[in-house]
């Protein structure tokens, strides 16, 4: 339940470290914490997750995929190791959250979200030592328990997490560095793909009748319709779509060549990337070509003269 606990809490509060700069998210719950509020933390825990707000106010990941995301160390087959204590702040968003959406079912997550960043910055120093009183303590029991743990696995083991470490961290960057490129990408306008015949096929019938939530049968009727159609039914989306493709190979193309000469090589497909380093050498022969016809010509000038 602890970790039940600990990973629904780290994805609920994610906006509390815009707020409050140095919140840490953590994945365990401290002694202190049990101390600091009446209820116990099976009943709090339940209290936090079910109770504090609509269930529609929160994503499907979270309702429902709770408990379900795992450790690197579990993942490969090794026991769990410590967990992290929870932040002074953190403990202190725990508590709060329970007490305002009990006074005010209403709130959005945001606006608890905020009002608790303020409590936290108004409190006085002896208040807040309450919460600060026994993480030092805390982290220090975590340390000694994590270095027991790895102490207690192989050097085998420890490579593998390693190397699991490892490329995790390089999956991270690509994510990231994949990311930039599309937010890139939007920001200098790239023309968007066609939609196919199918897709505005789809359109056309969310036009008419939309797609409720939760359907998950959506696109399977609508797939079973489009196969069981003929070739006549299907020409008007056909055609559409071939257009729309037309005009899109045109405007990319206009727009990759303008993101070359602007100097944005990296946006912009293979075939253009290549069109344009092919260009390139081809102005640097030509350079060069003019420059060694001008210093033929200087030295000519030169052995006139002498």
């Amino acid at each position: 339940m602890a970790a039940l606990y600990g990973t629904s809490m780290r994805k609920a509060c994610f906006a509390c470290r815009n707020l409050i700069p140095g919140v840490r998210n953590s994945l365990s719950l401290t002694p202190s914490w049990e101390k600091s509020h009446p209820l116990p933390l099976s009943n709090q825990t339940q209290a936090l997750l079910y109770s504090a707000f609509p269930v529609r106010t929160f994503s499907s990941s979270l309702v429902c995929g709770i408990g379900q995301k795992k450790s690197l160390e579990s993942m490969l087959g090794l026991p769990e190791p410590p967990q992290r204590p929870h932040t002074p702040y953190f403990n202190f968003w725990l508590q709060k959250r329970i007490e305002l959406i009990h006074e005010d079912p209403e709130l959005s997550p945001r606006e608890v979200t905020r009002q608790i960043a303020e409590m936290w910055r108004e409190m006085s120093v002896e208040k807040r030592a309450k919460y600060e009183g026994g993480y030092q303590e805390a982290q220090r029991q975590f340390k000694e328990k994590l270095q027991a743990y790895y102490e207690g696995i192989s050097e085998e083991d420890k490579a593998r997490l390693r190397e699991e470490r490892h490329k995790m961290r390089v999956q991270r960057q690509v994510r990231k560095q994949k990311s930039e490129l599309r937010q890139k990408m939007k920001e200098l306008e790239k023309p968007k793909r066609p939609k196919t015949a199918f897709a505005l096929y789809i359109q056309s019938k969310t036009d008419i009748a939309p797609r409720k939530p939760g359907d998950s049968n959506f696109l399977k009727q609508r797939a079973a319709e489009w196969n069981a159609m003929s070739n006549e039914e299907k020409f008007s989306y056909v055609e559409e779509s071939q257009k729309a493709k037309a005009r899109y190979e045109k405007e990319i193309r206009s727009w990759e060549e303008e993101m070359v000469k602007q100097g944005h090589v990296d946006v912009v497909r293979g075939k253009a990337r290549l069109d344009s380093s092919i260009g390139e050498e081809t102005h640097k022969e030509e350079d060069k070509g003019k420059k060694k016809k001008k210093k033929e010509k200087g030295e000519e000038a030169e052995g006139k003269r002498g």
